[in-house]
């Protein structure tokens, strides 16, 4: 199973010509089944929007789309999203909102619950099924979206940033529990951040993105062994390396 980028452009545009806005240009690239792919870049230059096309959530202006070969052209089942800020319902407890793309999806009450029961075991959730977002910390927060995201069975899971929003001990925590996750599962992940230091952590390759009108000017290959040490000499190398070429790109642009 692939996921393929194939010469994605998106303008935005407005009433006149000065209005239109170049996002993203000429965007490709391929992911295997199974790979975490970390994608960085200037604010600005097309992240989430780039997510948002690959979700089905926008419109390119040109280029195509392709999951197992099959151009994808409208939101999909198979694509699961982690936004930067939760978005989860407010009315509905931790377990309400892990279960409720089951609910879309027409499973039965009984089958929905006890799934989201499952994962909220899983997920270190256990005493908090009847919270409401509220009542939940930011990283719990995060842990009930990616739940609520995982339990429909994804190929793809996106995530936006999901845990710019954190403290640096909380964002290290879930960085080692979202690597678990995934190991465990096997899914393919595409993960937007801008810290250099959560994508040599946790990525097997790294795209680098231009300012707007965003272009990919680099893809760094991550071949330090699994589990990482985040302060070893390894990573410390590779994040000088990103540190440097992202300096020299932006002083050059």
């Amino acid at each position: 199973m692939s996921l393929k980028v194939a010469e994605l452009s998106k303008t935005f545009t407005g009433d006149t010509e000065a209005d239109h806005i170049d996002v993203l240009r000429n965007i490709n690239f391929t992911i295997d089944d199974g790979q975490f792919i970390s994608i960085i870049g200037p604010s600005g230059c097309g992240k989430t929007t780039l997510l948002r096309i690959i979700a089905g959530l926008e419109n390119a202006s040109s280029g195509k789309i392709f999951l197992d070969d099959v151009e994808l052209t409208n939101p999909q089942e198979h694509i699961g999203f982690v936004f930067q800020e939760y978005a989860l319902f407010p009315w509905r407890t931790t377990v309400e909102n892990i279960e409720f793309g089951l609910e879309v999806k027409g499973v039965d009450p009984k089958t929905r619950r006890n799934a989201a029961l499952e994962h909220i075991d899983i997920f270190g959730l256990s005493g908090f099924a009847n919270k409401y977002p509220k009542e939940l910390s930011g990283g719990m927060k995060q842990r009930v979206a990616i739940a609520r995201t995982l339990i429909t069975s994804p190929k793809v899971i996106l995530m936006d940033e999901p845990f710019g929003s954190l403290d640096s001990q909380t964002r290290n925590s879930l960085q080692e529990f979202l690597l678990k996750i995934w190991q465990e599962s096997k899914k393919t992940i595409l993960f937007v951040t801008h810290n250099v230091d959560e994508t040599t952590f946790l990525s097997d390759r790294i795209i680098a993105l231009s300012k707007r009108p965003s272009r990919i000017i680099k893809i760094f290959e991550v071949d330090i062994p699994r589990p990482r040490d985040r302060t070893s000499a390894e990573c410390n190398k590779l994040r000088k390396e990103v540190l440097d070429f992202l300096e020299k790109a932006r002083a050059n642009s």
